[in-house]
């Protein structure tokens, strides 16, 4: 019995680690290559070089998309926070079942297919006669994102010890000294790991800015756009900087979410 259940666990092991692999291992080519010094993607190995990421970081043309996606990522992750924190403070007061069914409809908008919320956006804008650029990429992707936004911020806000608030009244506070004095400063990391997440998935984000962004690229528009018309190592350098980013800010983002509260604010 003991054989079986350890030879179980070896299969299950061994299967999580093939599947790692094949998962990774395009993100790990696409790493390796941004260092050969063949200009095409192809073995033999010619030798190591940084002149791609020289040449990457030289060429004005990338400047502007990162700038637009840096500009689109702080925005919407500021006003996902902002919606996020109001939404998840009402949603909590509520009864235990009206909870749940406020997350349920909040959660709605990230559950459409991004193709199809580009499709209904690019539409809304033509309905309202607005102009595509950055401002309806801030917009539209805070539409999309608010939601998670909603949805973890409540979970932080569900360690919160719910007394708390009450002491805070009986000790001649108000709900502003709460939110302000009380509430941010005990889930402020993971607010912080929110807020890392939102602009990671913001940044990574490219079927809605593509549809509502005109002439203004972001990031993501940019690499499709340079894989759509040349072959160029600096595509590899330009993917393996972005992926190494949107990593870190993913690992940091999850050990700040799930970061405790501290439960002795009020001395």
């Amino acid at each position: 019995m003991n054989k079986s259940k350890h030879l179980i666990e070896v299969i299950y092991k061994a299967f999580f680690v093939l599947f790692f692999c094949f998962i990774f291992s395009p993100v790990l080519v696409l790493i390796i290559f941004s260092f050969n010094v063949d200009k095409y993607p192809t073995l033999p190995w010619k030798g190591f070089t940084l002149q791609w990421y020289k040449s990457l970081l030289s060429n004005s043309l990338i400047i502007e998309p990162l700038s637009n996606s840096i500009i689109v990522g702080i925005s919407i992750t500021l006003i996902c926070l902002i919606i996020g924190f109001i939404g998840a403070n009402h949603i909590i007061r509520l009864k235990k079942r009206k909870q749940d069914i406020a997350l349920s409809f909040s959660f709605l908008p990230a559950l459409f297919p991004t193709l199809l919320l580009g499709i209904t956006f690019i539409s809304y804008l033509s309905l309202l006669s607005i102009k595509q650029g950055i401002l309806p990429i801030i917009i539209f992707q805070s539409v999309y994102l608010a939601p998670i936004a909603i949805g973890l911020i409540y979970y932080s806000l569900r360690k919160v010890d719910s007394s708390l608030e009450q002491t805070c009244y009986d000790l001649g506070g108000n709900i502003f000294t709460y939110i302000f004095k009380i509430l941010i400063p005990l889930i402020k990391w993971n607010l912080v790991g929110i807020g890392l997440l939102i602009f990671t998935f913001s940044w990574d984000e490219f079927m809605i800015s593509w549809f509502v962004s005109g002439f203004n690229q972001t990031i993501s528009i940019k690499v499709w756009t340079m894989l759509k018309t040349a072959i160029s190592p600096e595509i590899n350098a330009l993917g393996t900087i972005i992926v190494l980013f949107s990593v870190g800010l993913l690992i940091t983002a999850f050990i700040l979410i799930n970061k405790k509260v501290k439960k002795d604010v009020i001395a």
